[in-house]
């Protein structure tokens, strides 16, 4: 805590600890995510296993395109919030939270209800049969309500913590979500026989465990009592890092319910398959989260503290969490391997297929330099920002449903071309972004 008002770069030390701790607080997702579905895989009726896996995969696809608006608007705050707490005072925090709270509700509000509202429709254009209507109906409805009122604290609050270097709260908060959840949906679901819609309320109610640590604990002080705070100037500054923020989650968003759709049609296991690899592969891109995030604070704060060269230590984290993926991707093929025997035979044989686990590899690694120098771009040098976004946006956009469509539908490649897909899409990215950072800060 020291470290973070002295008016010094964190050191290397304090940056090992807050990745560290930004991992294993990304960990707490995983265990959402896996346990959620290894919850309702336990279920005897292995059919009805197979229905609810391959409802989840289209939820996902949902559930993603909403949240970038609050993702986005995380990324602003953790790029922001250090900077100006260094050059003006930590009596502008309050405002910055604020702003960019209502900023991304200004998004999420609209988009939302409209799902809610055209849901049916929704489902139909995404591939769902009108026999499933019924079932996939309540659970999705269930999902924007968790999306609007308690998924953004459990992001927004521990991204503020660890912005000001509080990772360790931050990690406690990540937990206390993780474990709650996973607690009420095996009370629900295994001993309560109360289904898959009772799971998500459990959602809600976890989620907001932050909101709840928040009013209680008050971490900023006078946050209440300053009033609303609200600056139109402000929130145009922030939706300029913002809007470019969207441009790039949208993009391998909408790309993603285009796979999910294609893959539906073509055989709809892909979708179940794809669905449990990329909950296990969430666990190896938590290292591009933590390295992102903590980036994205450091640089800020070294530029309010006037360093040289802020980015000056975006190489060690990146060596570091370089490290740390190849251990990690070893461990999740072990557990895919070992501990998903109990899997349907279909969903098994394509889970543990290690082409897979080998292109994401590479994917995950070239994300992680990608990110590295995104961190730059958002925080001291915005003239480079839109470039390096769209860098990441336009091949999503184009190459991947464009290859998803020629490997599967034409070539008939199988179900691992999903996956070199993501790797192909990923070097691309990466080609263009290292060539134009490195032209334009010399």
């Amino acid at each position: 805590m020291k470290d973070n008002f002295y008016k010094r770069p964190w050191s290397r030390k304090k940056l090992k600890e807050m990745l560290i701790h930004s991992f294993l607080g990304t960990i707490a997702d995983n265990v959402i995510e896996i346990g959620w579905i290894l919850c309702f895989s336990l279920l005897p009726d292995k059919s009805l296993v197979e229905k609810i896996t391959v409802m989840f995969g289209v939820n996902d696809a949902l559930w993603v395109v909403l949240s970038s608006t609050y993702y986005a608007a995380r990324t602003s705050m953790v790029s922001t919030l250090p900077k100006i707490i260094e050059k003006i005072g930590v009596d502008a925090e309050s405002k910055v939270l604020k702003n960019h709270i209502y900023l991304f509700y200004s998004l999420l509000l609209p988009i939302s209800l409209i799902s809610f509202i055209f849901m049916p429709d929704l489902l139909v254009l995404l591939g769902v049969e009108s026999s499933n209507l019924d079932f996939y109906i309540p659970y999705f409805r269930l999902s924007i309500i968790s999306i609007l009122f308690s998924a953004p604290w459990a992001i927004f609050i521990p991204s503020y913590l660890r912005s000001r270097g509080r990772s360790k709260e931050a990690l406690f908060l990540d937990h206390a979500i993780a474990w709650s959840m996973l607690v009420g949906i095996f009370i629900t679901t295994h001993l309560l026989k109360l289904g898959v819609n009772y799971a998500l309320v459990v959602n809600i109610i976890t989620n907001s465990i932050p909101l709840y640590w928040f009013l209680i604990k008050k971490p900023i002080p006078n946050f209440f009592s300053k009033g609303f705070e609200f600056s139109l100037t402000e929130i145009k500054t922030y939706w300029k890092i913002i809007k470019w923020e969207l441009v790039r989650r949208l993009a391998p968003r909408i790309a993603a319910v285009i796979g999910v759709s294609l893959m539906i049609k073509v055989d709809p296991i892909y979708a179940g398959i794809k669905y449990w690899v990329a909950n296990l592969l969430t666990i190896a891109e938590g290292w591009v989260e933590a390295s992102a995030g903590l980036l994205n604070s450091h640089v800020s704060r070294n530029f309010g503290l006037d360093e040289p060269k802020p980015e000056m230590d975006n190489e060690f984290i990146f060596r570091r969490s370089a490290i740390g993926l190849i251990f990690t991707m070893i461990f999740i093929y072990v557990i895919a391997l070992f501990g998903l025997r109990f899997l349907p035979k279909n969903l098994f044989n394509g889970v543990i297929s290690p082409i897979i686990y080998l292109l994401a590899f590479v994917e995950i690694l070239a994300k992680l330099r990608y990110y590295s120098w995104l961190s730059i771009s958002r925080t001291y040098r915005l003239d480079l920002n839109h470039a390096a976004q769209l860098f990441y946006a336009i091949p999503t956009a184009i190459l991947t449903p464009t290859l998803m469509w020629l490997f599967l539908n034409n070539l008939r490649l199988g179900f691992e071309s999903i996956f070199m897909v993501g790797a192909i899409v990923a070097i691309v990215q990466l080609i263009l972004t290292e060539f134009f950072f490195k032209k334009n800060l010399k």
